[in-house]
């Protein structure tokens, strides 16, 4: 089987099933719960949902991560939580 044959292969496999969203929205977060619920609700309007959702939690001052963990949803949401302030770019 020659390097050609072989990706071939992988890509007629069931490469879709074990494949992630086709994207991944990154949202850092500090003392942001109000603004997390409109945002939430945007993703929830969008007619795709070939898309996750990775929240960080940066010092979670407000309960962002409880608010987020407790909301129901179709959206794909992971949080991260840092339990002390590291800045934006630790996300």
């Amino acid at each position: 089987m020659s390097p050609h044959d072989r990706s071939d292969a992988v890509a007629g496999s069931d490469a879709a099933e074990t494949a992630g969203p086709a994207a991944t929205v990154v949202v850092p977060s500090r003392g942001g719960r109000e603004r997390l619920g409109v945002l939430m609700g945007c993703f929830e309007q969008q007619d795709t949902r070939d898309f996750e959702v990775v929240v960080v939690v940066d010092g979670d001052i407000d309960g962002s991560a409880a608010f987020l963990a407790g909301r129901p949803s179709w959206v794909s949401v992971r949080t991260i939580t840092f339990p002390e302030n590291r800045g934006r770019s630790a996300a």
